[in-house]
C-alpha cells in the first residue's frame, strides 16, 4: 500500500511539475509566436504607423498623404473608423495610448523637423499640446502618471532621455548618451514593473559601423544593463513588452539596407527569433493586452527612374517600377549622358549606371558595405561617393567602370557624404558630421586626396547639401541654427560668390528660403527643389528676385531624388510610391481576444 501511495504521490509530482515546466516555457515566451498568421487590415496605402488600445478596444492610425498627416481610431468591435485629428501639413510619429486606454498622444513634426508632443482624447476633439521638441514617441509608466521620450541635440550631437509627468509638468532629464557611452539612443519602453526603460544605444565605431545594443536603465540608480543578444544588429527601434514582462516585440535589422523586420526576444534570456521574413519593411509594431496579436505597418516602396523636359513637358521612364531603386541617396550624370544612382543589390547598397534614354545598366560597385552619394566629375575621369566599407562612412573615388577604388578620406570621429566636385575637376567639396549627430561642416580635399580642410570660417552653423554652380561662380548650401532655449530651427539657403575651391567675397551673399535638398539650373541663374506642398513637384526659383516658376504638374506620387542632365535639357528624377497598410500577426498557438479575431474578418 506504501509503495502505491509513494508512486501516486511521485506520478502526481511529476504531472505538477511537468505542468509548472510547460507553464514557466509559456511565461518565459519560449511558445510565442512560432507559428503565426497574417492579415491586411487596411488598403489604402498611406498607412505609416499604427497602436492598439491596452484594452483592446481601439486601433489608432496613422496617414500620410499628400504631405498632410491624419490620425485615425477604429472601434474594434463595431469596426467604425473615426478621424480624430483631420489632415494637416505635419508628419506624425507613432501614436501611443494611455494606460487606461482614454487618451492618445502622438508627435506632429514640423518642415523645419522640431516635434511637438499633442494629447487628444480616443473620442476625437481638441489637441492638447503637451510639450515642444520631441524627436521619438512616447512611453508611458504602468500607472499612466508619468512618460519618457528622447531629444536630439542637432548642434552638440547626442541624445538626452526626458522624463516628466502626463500632462506636461516637471520636465526633467534623465540620461544624456554621453553618460550611457552611446552616441544616439533608438526607440525606448517602460517595463512592466515600472522599474527600469528599455532603450536602444546607437554606437557608431570608426573600424565596424554604426552598431546597435538593446539596454536595460534602472530608473532608480540609472544603472545600465547590455543585453548578452546573440545577434548583431544595425537597427532596433519600436520596443513592445509584453504585458507579463517575459518577452519583447521589436523591429530590427542588421545592416543599414536590410529590411525592416520584426523579432521576439526571449527576456530575460536573450534569445531572439525572427516573426517576419519578408520584402516589405514594418514601420511600427503594437501588441494587444492577450499578448496574442500584433498590430503593424507594413511598408514598400516601389520607385522608378523618369526624364522630363520641362519646355515639351515630354516624359519618359527610363527603369520600370521596382523594390530596389533608392532615392535620396544622391544622382550624378557622366559627361557620356550615363546615370549614376544608387540601388539595392541583396544585403548591401551599390552604385550602377545606367544610359541616358534607359537600358545599358551596369553595377559600378559589388559586395563591400553600403555606397552611395555618388558624385561625377565633369571631365568624367572619377566618380566620388560615400562608403562604410572600411567601417564609418569616407570619401572614396573610382574610375566611371567601377575599378581603380581609393580611398579620399578618413575622419576620426566623423563621417562624410554628399561630395560635390569643383568644374574643374580637382577638388572635392563634402559634408562632414561628427559621429553622434552635431554640427555637420563643408570640407574640401584635392581629388588625389591629402588633407581634408573646412571650406567657410567657423561659425555656429551647420552646413550640408554643397552644391556648386554650372559655371563655377556660385556655390550654394543649407545652413541651419538650432536654438537650444525655444526648440527653433532655423534654415535657409545660402549662396556666396565662388572661385576654384574658395569662396569669393566679391559676390554678394544672398539667401532663399528652401528646406531641403535643391540644384542648380544649367544657367546658373536659378535652383531647383521639390516643393512638398501637399504634392510633391519640381520648382525653379531665382537667386536674383526670388520669383518661382513650376517645372512639373504631377497630381501623385512622391519625388524622392533629381537632378539636370549635363545637357542642360531635361531633368532626370526618382519617383516613388508607398504601398504601406496596416497588418494583423496572430499567434497561431494562442487563442486570442475575439474582438482582435475581428479584426481578421
Amino acid at each position: 500500500r506504501w509503495i502505491l501511495i509513494a508512486l501516486m504521490l511521485f506520478a502526481i509530482a511529476l504531472v505538477l511539475g511537468t505542468r509548472f515546466s510547460l507553464f514557466n516555457l509559456f511565461e518565459s515566451g519560449g511558445q510565442n509566436f512560432h507559428s503565426i498568421e497574417m492579415f491586411r487590415l487596411t488598403d489604402n496605402s498611406g498607412i505609416f504607423s499604427s497602436a492598439i488600445s491596452p484594452d483592446g478596444r481601439f486601433v489608432a492610425f496613422v496617414e500620410q498623404k499628400e504631405g498632410r498627416g491624419t490620425l485615425f481610431v477604429k472601434q474594434i468591435l463595431t469596426g467604425v473608423t473615426i478621424t480624430i485629428v483631420p489632415p494637416i501639413l505635419m508628419q506624425f510619429y507613432q501614436p501611443t495610448f494611455t494606460p487606461d486606454s482614454e487618451f492618445i498622444y502622438y508627435v506632429g513634426v514640423t518642415e523645419e523637423g522640431v516635434g511637438t508632443l499633442y494629447q487628444v482624447s480616443v473620442l476625437g476633439g481638441e489637441s492638447k499640446k503637451i510639450v515642444t521638441d520631441v524627436d521619438s514617441n512616447v512611453t508611458f509608466s504602468p500607472d499612466g502618471k508619468r512618460l519618457a521620450f528622447n531629444r536630439h541635440n542637432p548642434n552638440e550631437g547626442g541624445d538626452t532621455i526626458f522624463i516628466m509627468n502626463s500632462d506636461g509638468t516637471n520636465l526633467e532629464p534623465f540620461l544624456e548618451t554621453k553618460e550611457a557611452g552611446f552616441d544616439n539612443f533608438g526607440g525606448m519602453e517602460w517595463s512592466p514593473d515600472g522599474e527600469r526603460l528599455l532603450v536602444g544605444g546607437f554606437k557608431n565605431v570608426r573600424e565596424t559601423g554604426q552598431r546597435s545594443k538593446l539596454l536595460t536603465i534602472e530608473l532608480k540608480d540609472k544603472k545600465i544593463s547590455e543585453f548578452a543578444v546573440e545577434k548583431n544588429w544595425h537597427t532596433l527601434r519600436m520596443f513592445k513588452w509584453l504585458k507579463n514582462g517575459t518577452g519583447i516585440l521589436l523591429i530590427a535589422r542588421a545592416t543599414s539596407s536590410e529590411n525592416s523586420q520584426i523579432w521576439y526576444l526571449d527576456y530575460p534570456q536573450g534569445t531572439v527569433r525572427q516573426i517576419t521574413s519578408d520584402t516589405s519593411n514594418y514601420g511600427s509594431l503594437s501588441i494587444s493586452s492577450d499578448g496574442g496579436s500584433i498590430v503593424a505597418t507594413r511598408v514598400e516602396i516601389i520607385s522608378s527612374l523618369w526624364s522630363l523636359n520641362p519646355q515639351s513637358k515630354v516624359m519618359k521612364q527610363l527603369m520600370s517600377e521596382n523594390n530596389y531603386l533608392i532615392g535620396s541617396n544622391q544622382m550624378s550624370q557622366l559627361p557620356d549622358g550615363k546615370i549614376i544612382f544608387v540601388k539595392s543589390s541583396g544585403k548591401e547598397l551599390d552604385i550602377f549606371s545606367i544610359g541616358e534614354s534607359g537600358g545599358e545598366e551596369q553595377q559600378l560597385t559589388s559586395k563591400i558595405g553600403v555606397n552611395q552619394n555618388p558624385a561625377a566629375s565633369p571631365d568624367g575621369k572619377y566618380i566620388v561617393f560615400s562608403s562604410n566599407r572600411t567601417g564609418t562612412f569616407a570619401l572614396w573615388r573610382m574610375n566611371p567602370d567601377g575599378g581603380g577604388a581609393t580611398q579620399l578620406t578618413n575622419a576620426e570621429n566623423a563621417t562624410d557624404d554628399q561630395p560635390q566636385i569643383t568644374p574643374d575637376g580637382q577638388t572635392v567639396i563634402f559634408a562632414r558630421r561628427t559621429l553622434s549627430g552635431g554640427y555637420s561642416k563643408l570640407m574640401k580635399i584635392s581629388i588625389d586626396g591629402g588633407e581634408a580642410s573646412v571650406l567657410l570660417p567657423e561659425n555656429n552653423t551647420s552646413e550640408v547639401y554643397p552644391r556648386i554652380s554650372p559655371d563655377g561662380r556660385r556655390f550654394g548650401f543649407l545652413g541651419y541654427v538650432y536654438e537650444n532655449q525655444t526648440a527653433n530651427m532655423n534654415s535657409t539657403v545660402k549662396i556666396i560668390g565662388f572661385e576654384g575651391d574658395k569662396p569669393d567675397k566679391s559676390i554678394k551673399e544672398s539667401h532663399l528660403n528652401i528646406n531641403g535638398d535643391f540644384k542648380w539650373s544649367p544657367d546658373s541663374e536659378s535652383l531647383i527643389y521639390v516643393k512638398k506642398s501637399g504634392i510633391d513637384n519640381i520648382s525653379s526659383i531665382s537667386i536674383n528676385d526670388g520669383k518661382e516658376t513650376p517645372l512639373t504638374d504631377f497630381n501623385s506620387g512622391n519625388i524622392t531624388d533629381f537632378i539636370w542632365s549635363t545637357d542642360g535639357k531635361t531633368i532626370i528624377f526618382i519617383k516613388a510610391v508607398y504601398n504601406n497598410n496596416l497588418v494583423l500577426i496572430k499567434d497561431k498557438g494562442k487563442k486570442i481576444d475575439s474582438k482582435i479575431e475581428s479584426l481578421a474578418e
